[in-house]
């Protein structure tokens, strides 16, 4: 539960910087009312009054197998990872920026995607803080 909050204030965060900061995102609209989503997943060959979740949920199930390297797939798979590609956008657009929260958002998440450096860096990058720690004598 907390995991998926997170994901929440994540987008919700990004979100408002790349609003507020003129991102444009090259993702499908939120907004796009051409298709009936529901209807789209209902698959009609079943009778609903013999098996209404085979009926209600059948175009989906066929057009949405579990992929190889999970062990379940739902809609709520789904989402969060249309959520990860529309954050990862945002990142990578980010790093474009010249100054700014926005720029500041594309250094971070670059920093943690350089992960040839961190490997090389081990934990030389925490040694002052780390010493300060093993310095410690009391409580």
């Amino acid at each position: 539960m907390i995991r998926y909050l997170l994901i929440v204030a994540t987008a919700t965060a990004f979100s408002f910087i790349s609003r507020k900061h003129n991102i444009i995102l090259s993702v499908s609209s939120v907004n796009d009312t051409t298709h009936d989503i529901l209807k789209e997943d209902i698959d009609p060959s079943v009778n609903p009054s013999q098996d209404f979740f085979s009926y209600a949920n059948g175009a989906w199930i066929k057009n949405n197998p579990i992929p190889d390297d999970q062990s379940s797939w739902g809609i709520g798979n789904a989402v969060q990872e249309e959520l990860y590609k529309r954050l990862k956008v945002i990142n990578v657009q980010s790093l474009h920026v010249d100054s700014g929260i926005a720029k500041k958002v594309g250094d971070f998440w670059f920093s943690a995607m350089d992960t040839v450096k961190i490997e090389n860096e081990k934990l030389q990058p925490v040694q002052p803080e780390l010493k300060e720690i093993n310095s410690i004598k009391t409580i």
